[in-house]
C-alpha cells in the first residue's frame, strides 16, 4: 500500500510515497498520468530480480535493524567531564556546526536528487525536531566548554525507542562518544533495548553496531527508488 511521505514531499517538492509491496509499482506504471512528479521508495524484505531494472527501479542500499546489546553497557564508562541532556532550540546554532554536508542516507546517495537537496538533507532532518516534525527527543553530549560532541535523535514506537539519527562531531570521533550516548539512552530514556537502522552504504556504522557493540541484527530491508 502506498503511504505518503509528508516530510520528503515537502522537502523535495515532489509527490513522495513509500511502500512495502512492489506490486504498487505496476499500479503506478499503468496510471502514469495520475502520478506526475513522483518519487517512490520501496522498503522490501527481499531483494528483487534484475528484471526490475527495466522499469527504472534503482537499488539504493540494504538496511539492517540492530537491537542494542544491554550486556555491553557494563563495558562503557561515562566520562564525568561530559554532559548528556535533552536539547532545546537554543542549542541549534551549535548543533548545526557538527552536521556534515555529506552523509550515509539513501537520499544523499540518490544521484537523481539535486545535489543541494542531498547536501542539506541531514540538517533539515534534525532541525525538524525543533518544529515538532521529527522525533520525540534529541539527546546531546557536550563538554565542559559547551561544545557539542554528538547527538541522538529518538523516536518512540509504542514501547520501543528508535535511534532515528546518531551523529558524532568529526573532531570527537573515535573517543567513545557514540557508545556513551547509547548507554545513556538505554539507561535513562528507553524501557527496552533501543533499535537503530543502518544502511550498508555506512560501513562504519555497521562495524560500530555489529563488531564493536555486538548488537543483534533483527531485520534486513532492501531499499529501491523510482522517479517520474
Amino acid at each position: 500500500m502506498l503511504k505518503k511521505d509528508l516530510f520528503l514531499s515537502k522537502y523535495l517538492k515532489k509527490n513522495c510515497y513509500i511502500s512495502d509491496n512492489i506490486l504498487d509499482l505496476n499500479k503506478v506504471l499503468k496510471k502514469k498520468e495520475l502520478y506526475k512528479n513522483l518519487f517512490l521508495t520501496f522498503k522490501l524484505k527481499k531483494k528483487l530480480s534484475p528484471n526490475y531494472k527495466k522499469k527504472k527501479l534503482v537499488f539504493i542500499s540494504s538496511l539492517y535493524l540492530f537491537r542494542y546489546n544491554l550486556s555491553y553497557n557494563k563495558k562503557i564508562e561515562i566520562d564525568k567531564n561530559l554532559i548528556f541532556r535533552k536539547a532545546n532550540l537554543r542549542d541549534w546554532v551549535r548543533i548545526r556546526k557538527i552536521i556534515p554536508n555529506s552523509g550515509t542516507s539513501r537520499i544523499f546517495h540518490d544521484q537523481k536528487i539535486k545535489k543541494k537537496l542531498r547536501v542539506n538533507y541531514l540538517k533539515t532532518w534534525i532541525k525538524n525536531f525543533f518544529y515538532g516534525l521529527r522525533g520525540d527527543s534529541l539527546i546531546i553530549c557536550e563538554d565542559s566548554k559547551k561544545r557539542i560532541l554528538g547527538l541522538a535523535l529518538l523516536k518512540k514506537d509504542k514501547s520501543l525507542t528508535i535511534v532515528d539519527q546518531l551523529l558524532v562531531s568529526k573532531k570527537a570521533q573515535g573517543k567513545g562518544i557514540g557508545s556513551q550516548l547509547l548507554k545513556v539512552i538505554n539507561s535513562k530514556y528507553a524501557k527496552k533495548p533501543s533499535i537503530s537502522g543502518v544502511h550498508t552504504i555506512n560501513q562504519g556504522g555497521i562495524d560500530f553496531y555489529y563488531s564493536k557493540l555486538k548488537c543483534k541484527i533483527i531485520k534486513k530491508y532492501f531499499y529501491y527508488h523510482f522517479h517520474i
